[in-house]
């Protein structure tokens, strides 16, 4: 139970700083925008940050989960020939963006 709470109040402080964080930047930019577009801005603002450019690990499971289904993008370790470079050149060329 005490692991829990514990466990509560990080998160209680990650959405406080979150949020204090969105408030700073609306703030920091609301001198470039119009009073009617405040409320836009901040929609954009808080949709941004929740986007996967700011989640990294979303981020790296929808890249795990792309190299699970399309291995030619696993990156390749060691030295390989020029050839392999080629053809993995043209598997890549094939997977969906």
């Amino acid at each position: 139970m005490q692991f829990k709470s514990k466990i509560l109040a990080n998160q209680k402080s990650d959405r406080f700083f979150y949020e204090s964080l969105l408030l700073v930047t609306v703030k920091c930019l609301k001198d470039a925008f119009d009073v009617v577009d405040l409320p836009k801005l901040e929609e954009e603002v808080a949709r941004l940050f929740r986007s996967n450019a700011f989640n990294i690990s979303e981020r790296e499971l929808t890249q795990a989960a792309r190299v699970k289904q399309y291995p030619q993008l696993k990156e390749s370790t060691g030295k390989i020939s020029e050839e392999e470079i080629k053809k993995k050149l043209l598997l890549r060329a094939r997977i969906p963006k």
